[in-house]
């Protein structure tokens, strides 16, 4: 997949701003069950143990996921914005 400069550069903001462990605090904020918010950081927390201790499958998996995001909102918002002139 061929992702543009400008979706490259938000995929690295948003990763460099996943790249860190998370606090169950930090979970709770996106859901108020406190079983689901433990769970969510501990699948997390493992994930990013799991690049630090260099494994670059884990991680080139996870960078393309962001890229795939980044082109995902590319395409949303290009539909919006024809469905307007549409309009």
């Amino acid at each position: 997949m061929t992702y543009t400069e400008s979706q490259i550069e938000r995929a690295k903001k948003a990763y460099n701003r996943f790249y860190r462990y998370v606090s169950l605090e930090d979970m709770l904020y996106y859901t108020q069950n406190r079983k689901s918010a433990q769970e969510r950081m501990d699948m997390h927390n493992a994930e990013i143990a799991e690049i630090r201790k260099g494994n670059k499958a884990v991680e080139r998996a996870r960078k393309i996921w962001f890229c795939e995001q980044e082109r995902l909102k590319d395409l949303k918002k290009a539909a919006k914005k024809s469905k307007k002139s549409i309009n």
